[in-house]
């Protein structure tokens, strides 16, 4: 448990830093503070062996924070780690996590276009949010982040549309905050809406085009692998739907 090697190794000062972090909801600073303290570790390890630890530091973020929420002192927690008690701590918060995951709660995506960064978050069901990935250097110029299943996985796909450039560009993602690119594409720069849907009985996720200005609609299909295939092509539409609304048929 790479918690109780991390609480089992720090001081009390470093406990009760990181639980003041989790008090106060700088979910950013506190995973910053665990990748730091383990990297100390790691370079003070004394062990000729060589560990490699693939780890998503947001679920120790989310441990951290079940262990403040307890009241636990920050001597509690070492002694508990030293003992090998710590999962005895986490067991009911544990519980709980796992009977929630099993309930697929929808992750967030907030995207800030002045600051360029895009930020993933999962819910608890609860009304409560934390942050799994941080991102920084994306476009200034995305209008519209679509969800769909574009990559045939069971996690959300997304694809990210910029009128300034009129360029298309899916990403699939793996559920834990990363997203991977799949295909770009060089589009027109009047589409206003971009609505997914159902549109032609695929297991991937169609879309639907719009254009105000020029009063086009088109349908696309996808294929779960970034390309995109034309169903129908409308002219004459009104300029002025401001919403497009999918709805389930059956």
């Amino acid at each position: 448990m790479i918690l109780e090697t991390l609480f089992s190794g720090v001081g009390t000062s470093i406990v009760d830093k990181l639980f003041d972090l989790a008090r106060q909801k700088k979910d950013e600073k506190l995973r910053a503070m665990i990748q730091e303290e383990l990297a100390k570790m790691a370079l003070g390890s004394q062990s000729n062996s060589i560990m490699i630890v693939n780890i998503h530091i947001g679920d120790l973020v989310q441990q951290v924070h079940e262990l403040s929420e307890r009241g636990l002192s920050a001597q509690d927690v070492i002694a508990a780690s030293r003992s090998h008690k710590l999962p005895e701590l986490l067991s009911t918060s544990v519980q709980q996590k796992t009977a929630d995951a099993s309930k697929c709660y929808d992750m967030l995506l907030f995207y800030d276009p002045l600051a360029r960064e895009g930020e993933f978050y999962t819910s608890d069901g609860r009304g409560g949010i934390h942050l799994l990935e941080q991102y920084a250097g994306w476009r200034k110029s995305w209008t519209q982040i679509i969800p769909g299943n574009f990559g045939g996985s069971k996690y959300t796909d997304l694809l990210f549309y910029d009128p300034v450039s009129g360029e298309g560009e899916f990403y699939t993602s793996d559920g834990r905050g990363g997203i991977h690119f799949l295909k770009r594409h060089a589009w027109q720069k009047i589409w206003t809406h971009i609505i997914p849907g159902n549109f032609e009985g695929s297991q991937y996720t169609g879309l639907l085009f719009y254009s105000s200005s020029t009063r086009e609609g088109k349908f696309f299909s996808t294929d779960g692998q970034g390309n995109i295939r034309l169903l129908e092509h409308y002219v004459g539409w009104r300029k002025s739907w401001s919403k497009i609304v999918p709805m389930a048929n059956a």
